[in-house]
């Protein structure tokens, strides 16, 4: 049941129909990352730490915190390859749709997603295991520590 949740995310429907034309129409060859924000901070104008990524994930309980493993793969990618060590990669974990009740956050490692002992497997679907890497914040928390990865303070 996690896993149907995690898939669907906000739209209920899996996959995109983007996603499924990228697929059918680029080939296998080809990787795609959907990234879900992009945040910058406007005043710090140091271009090595003034951005972060951000990947949501609707989640119906936080008894595992799954990341599927080829969006896992794509983003290893997007970090080594583009962004390289000085824009944090964030996966926010927001359960029911409720930030109120606070979120799990996960900053993106590759170590984590090569420990082939976080994967696991539902169904056809591999995923990633990402709980015991993850803290659960308050939003008032949260909004401070996002601020503070893109050097921008709380007004």
């Amino acid at each position: 049941m996690v896993v149907k949740e995690v898939k669907k995310e906000a739209t209920g429907k899996r996959p995109s129909v983007l996603s499924e034309w990228y697929r059918r129409r680029l080939g296998r060859d080809v990787a795609i990352s959907d990234i879900d924000w992009v945040i910058t901070s406007i005043s710090n104008k140091d271009i090595a730490n003034r951005y972060l990524i951000i990947e949501e994930k609707t989640i119906s309980t936080s008894e595992q915190l799954l990341i599927g493993l080829g969006q896992a793969r794509s983003l290893k990618e997007v970090k080594k390859d583009i962004v390289k060590a000085s824009i944090p990669i964030l996966v926010i974990f927001v359960e029911n749709h409720d930030m109120s009740q606070g979120v799990w956050l996960y900053e993106f490692n590759e170590k984590n997603i090569d420990d082939k002992s976080n994967w696991c497997q539902v169904g056809q679907s591999w995923y990633v295991d990402v709980k015991k890497y993850s803290n659960n914040y308050t939003e008032e928390e949260l909004i401070k520590i996002l601020l503070s990865k893109i050097g921008s303070k709380l007004r």
